[in-house]
């Protein structure tokens, strides 16, 4: 008989690590293996979910880590509050650490969720003790978002959200968004699609969109002790921000590690998730 050659989805992975879903003061998130004594808080992308980040969650449950994955303001089980600028949203993730009750060793994120991790440092809210991975970082978005967001905010609603939800828009938005034809990364990438539709709204997608547009928090830089703690991880072949966001990350954070990832696009969780570790103290600048 043969065996099976198909990746196991984003569910089973999460079941098989034990994760149980929490929900607490209008946040929801997802907690496995929590007997580790280090923590790792991980935040997903807009029109994402918590379920996308089970291949790094695994990762990190290998490396010796609880690991709690959080829904974003008004995705899955998170309640969407009222959000006027990046305050807001750094706010809201002092609220999350508060409410798993737990002080992150690290702090975890991709795209959006990177934006909404870089106010929170410039801030000052960052615990001490925490180190951070920064990846896909949007500084500066690219032509093909701009045009998205475009579309999005001045199209007739249910027409976007039903052209975004159909398969053909998903297989567009995978090829925008990776640089792969890796059979597991795009299996988990079709399975996260078919989940947005139940999870999120294209309202929620619109003001959090809006809020990056205008209110791009990556004008500041945090301190820099902060800065000697974060490793910054972006993908060579990245088509969601421009080639200028690479730059722009080296200058605000002098301090910071800088990791490359030449094959990958701009969804590492799931194009490159074991690149997501944090450098160790005093680790060099590097290219993969």
């Amino acid at each position: 008989m043969k065996r099976s050659t198909r990746p196991p989805s984003l569910r089973q992975i999460a079941a098989a690590l034990g994760c149980e879903e929490r929900q607490r003061n209008g946040i929801c998130w997802l907690e496995c293996n929590t007997s580790a004594n280090k923590v790792a808080v991980v935040v997903h992308g807009v029109t994402g979910g918590k379920i996308d980040m089970m291949p790094l969650a695994r990762q990190y449950v290998r490396a010796g880590y609880a690991v709690y994955a959080v829904d974003l303001p008004g995705h899955g089980g998170s309640e969407l509050p009222e959000l006027r600028s990046y305050d807001d949203l750094a706010a809201w993730l002092a609220r999350v650490i508060d409410a798993i009750g737990r002080t992150p060793d690290l702090l975890s994120s991709n795209s959006y969720g990177s934006s909404v991790v870089y106010r929170y440092m410039v801030n000052g809210l960052l615990p001490q003790k925490t180190r951070v991975v920064l990846a896909c970082p949007t500084p500066h978005t690219s032509q093909v978002s701009n045009a998205l967001q475009v579309v999005s905010t001045h199209m007739p609603k249910k027409a976007f959200w039903a052209v975004y939800n159909i398969y053909l828009g998903q297989l567009i938005r995978g090829v925008v968004g990776m640089n792969t034809y890796d059979r597991d990364t795009w299996s988990w990438f079709l399975e996260s699609e078919k989940y947005k539709k139940a999870t999120t709204t294209l309202r929620t997608s619109t003001i959090l969109s809006t809020l990056l547009y205008n209110d791009n928090p990556f004008t500041a830089s945090p301190s820099l002790e902060v800065q000697r703690r974060i490793t910054v991880v972006m993908g060579a072949r990245d088509r969601v921000v421009s080639e200028k966001a690479r730059n722009a990350m080296r200058q605000l954070l002098p301090e910071a590690k800088i990791r490359i990832v030449p094959s990958a696009g701009h969804i590492l969780h799931f194009e490159a998730w074991r690149d997501l570790l944090p450098d160790e103290p005093g680790a060099r600048n590097m290219i993969y």
